[in-house]
């Protein structure tokens, strides 16, 4: 979750913000857990042409999103923290794909999560920092999978 504060908030003159939105300087978070930015526009170009970059703090938000026929996701970037990536900073990168996935972990059934980046690398976010956990029930979840 982002959170934020009320002296963040900034006001724009209508002329700019036509509808019943808020805005802010500035948002922070308190869990050092992967999030998304995400870049979509929507579906039908006559009803607006602009793009619209959110950032969403889990997976399920990316999902509501993906699932939502009104808005086109053009771009997908997962931000992970250095105990994911394996540097010494928070980084950006570009999804390609989520998949999930379950291990055992002393004898108890975990969830872990595969982000695969367009650069061929694949972050690994998993209650046991392995390299290569044992994984079994694994699924896409994104992009979602259509059925033609």
């Amino acid at each position: 979750m982002f959170e934020t504060y009320d002296d963040a908030e900034v006001t724009l003159p209508k002329l700019i913000d036509k509808d019943d939105s808020r805005h802010w300087a500035y948002v922070y978070r308190r869990v050092h857990t992967p999030w998304f930015h995400v870049i979509c526009r929507p579906a039908d170009p006559k009803t607006d042409f602009s793009s619209r970059i959110f950032f969403f703090p889990n997976i399920g938000d990316l999902l509501a999103l993906a699932g939502d026929t009104s808005a086109e996701i053009i771009e997908v970037s997962v931000v992970t923290p250095r105990r994911i990536n394996g540097t010494d900073s928070w980084r950006m990168d570009r999804l390609q794909q989520i998949r999930v996935g379950w291990q055992s972990v002393r004898g108890i059934r975990m969830r872990s999560f595969f982000y695969a980046l367009s650069d061929g690398r694949v972050l690994i976010d998993s209650s046991e920092l392995v390299e290569h956990p044992e994984l079994v029930d694994t699924e896409v979840l994104w992009p979602l999978q259509t059925t033609d």
